[in-house]
């Protein structure tokens, strides 16, 4: 993942606040992790890849405001600053305005542009762009700069004439796409905090693991291949033949739906005596599911869960083979 982080870095690098009305004091709060329903911005509602994690900062007192989110589990980011009280100077819209400062930090890496649409906004005036970032290795990733009005009414000040007062970049390497269009034409304040919690609280929440296999764990030393069952509303409700790669505490597990191959893993946990972990998995198709799941007396592992779509899909795996 080492160039997602080096596209997430040029992207950050992108982001120069000027607001008009601020003080000279430049000192920034800690990062701090959030509940989502404490978003300041409607990001979890309005992007279709799922939103797995919330930090937020504050400058000047809150006359600035930093938000990140992090995207199905470490697949994407998305940074936001937000001046509740200010706008952006000029010099800072005609930079983010600029095609060729959007497209040059990715390309003086190697990085090819494509695909470039200027983002529209519901809110108010909005400049900025989105495309696809080419690795030549041949990874896409979705990528996007831009700055919007948020703020529905007019600040005290008599030279506020509704320019942009957000800025926000954007990148995301995971499997399926990432509608940037709905995403940067309707992300919005949150108006009505118990209706946005209420929304939040409904949709999947994929369970973010270590990743098998990963520096910190065990060697996956145990390899075989073993029959399953999945039964997957609206994909699926057969015998599978799983590749499975596992220690005492985690593994990967590798199957094929028709001729879609998906991609798992499992993680035990202790911080919920009700299951034994925690599992997600990614399909070529673009489909993402997560879940729970148990290991009984037969060492098996049975496993229920949700995907994206609010699926319903369970599956169990022989863990000898």
């Amino acid at each position: 993942m080492q160039k997602s982080l080096m596209v997430a870095g040029l992207a950050a690098g992108m982001l120069v606040l000027a607001g008009c009305q601020t003080t000279p004091s430049y000192s920034f709060s800690e990062w701090t992790e959030r509940p989502l329903a404490d978003s300041r911005f409607d990001l979890p509602a309005v992007s279709n890849i799922p939103v797995t994690k919330l930090e937020q900062q504050d400058r000047n007192n809150g006359q600035i405001q930093n938000e990140k989110w992090t995207l199905n589990c470490g697949e994407g980011f998305v940074n936001l600053q937000y001046v509740p009280t200010a706008w952006f100077s000029y010099g800072t819209e005609q930079h983010i305005s600029d095609r060729a400062r959007f497209t040059s930090p990715y390309e003086e890496k190697g990085v090819q542009i494509s695909d470039i649409h200027t983002v529209s906004n519901i809110n108010g005036k909005s400049i900025g762009y989105y495309g696809k970032a080419k690795f030549p290795d041949g990874e896409i990733c979705d990528v996007a700069n831009f700055a919007v009005r948020m703020k529905r009414a007019r600040t005290i000040y008599d030279n506020d004439r509704g320019d942009t007062d957000t800025a926000i970049d954007m990148l995301y390497c995971g499997r399926g796409d990432l509608d940037m269009e709905t995403l940067t034409s309707r992300l919005s304040l949150v108006q009505d905090k118990s209706a946005f919690a209420m929304a939040i609280a409904t949709q999947p929440k994929p369970s973010c693991m270590a990743p098998a296999g990963s520096a910190d764990s065990k060697p996956l030393s145990k390899h075989s291949v073993v029959d399953g069952n999945l039964k997957w509303d609206g994909q699926s409700q057969d015998t599978i033949n799983v590749w499975l790669r596992r220690n005492e505490d985690e593994g990967k597990f590798d199957f094929t739906i028709g001729k879609t191959g998906c991609i798992g893993n499992y993680y035990r946990e202790t911080d919920d005596l009700a299951f034994d972990g925690g599992w997600k998995l990614t399909c070529d198709d673009g489909a993402m599911a997560s879940g729970k799941f148990n290991i009984d007396d037969d060492d098996r592992l049975n496993a229920s869960g949700k995907d994206r779509k609010s699926k319903n899909i369970t599956f169990s795996i022989p863990l000898k083979a």
